[in-house]
């Protein structure tokens, strides 16, 4: 049931917030692809897409393509353009 499995990510990452702990980047990562696949496309999920960005490089492709859709449907077209050439441009550079 991806709906326990997102508020369970949640709790966890609220535990961490709560006593000041760094949340690990899997934790956010499953918390964030759970949401999204579940509709939620957010400021915030905007935000902690960007920050996984930032904590996780390796996967930056990935995170900008999620920025990129996250925007489009928010309607914001031009920043989904800019997101989903950065993804591009940083898949380019792993290969």
């Amino acid at each position: 049931d991806f709906e326990n499995a997102r508020d369970m990510y949640a709790k966890i990452m609220g535990q961490c917030s709560s006593c000041h702990t760094r949340i690990d980047p899997f934790i956010k990562r499953k918390f964030a692809d759970i949401s999204f696949d579940l509709g939620q496309h957010s400021a915030a999920m905007l935000e902690m897409y960007l920050s996984l960005a930032q904590e996780d490089p390796e996967n930056n492709p990935f995170y900008f393509q999620r920025v990129s859709r996250i925007y489009a449907s928010l309607g914001n077209e031009e920043e989904a353009h800019r997101f989903k050439l950065i993804a591009q441009q940083a898949q380019n550079g792993k290969e």
